[in-house]
């Protein structure tokens, strides 16, 4: 029995780590990220990245597909962003597919004086066919 608290412990431990390591460039986990957001009146985290996600996520209605992913529709297919994670107050990345194809795109948005958002493309990179 202590055999196995020992590496339950052990377990629960490492998956920590992981975790924390995981997390690291994450907007929730960092410090110097949260107090730019709160010199420019943001003072719900939570709340500010479900609202750069819901506009990034909101531009997969274009016809086309999503601008900030940076491909043209391919074969009929709109690239459409999946899901998006916020790095730090600047910088997002996110998952982007047509179906057929995978990538992924870094996107920098901005805090404009009026609390709106602005997003543009950083870097793309789409995998191969296949990989995925």
């Amino acid at each position: 029995m202590k055999n196995i608290r020992a590496r339950l412990k052990s377990s629960r431990d490492s998956l920590a780590v992981c975790n924390s390591q995981g997390n690291y460039f994450s907007i929730e986990n960092d410090n110097n990220a949260q107090a730019y957001l709160r010199d420019n009146n943001v003072e719900d985290v939570k709340a500010f990245v479900i609202k750069v996600t819901d506009g990034i996520m909101r531009k997969n209605g274009n016809p086309k597909g999503n601008p900030l992913v940076g491909y043209d529709s391919f074969e009929d297919q709109k690239y459409i962003i999946n899901k998006v994670k916020l790095l730090n107050h600047r910088w997002a990345i996110a998952d982007f597919n047509n179906n057929k194809q995978w990538g992924e795109v870094l996107i920098r948005y901005f805090i404009n004086e009026d609390g709106s958002i602005d997003y543009e493309t950083a870097d793309t990179v789409l995998y191969p066919t296949g990989i995925n």
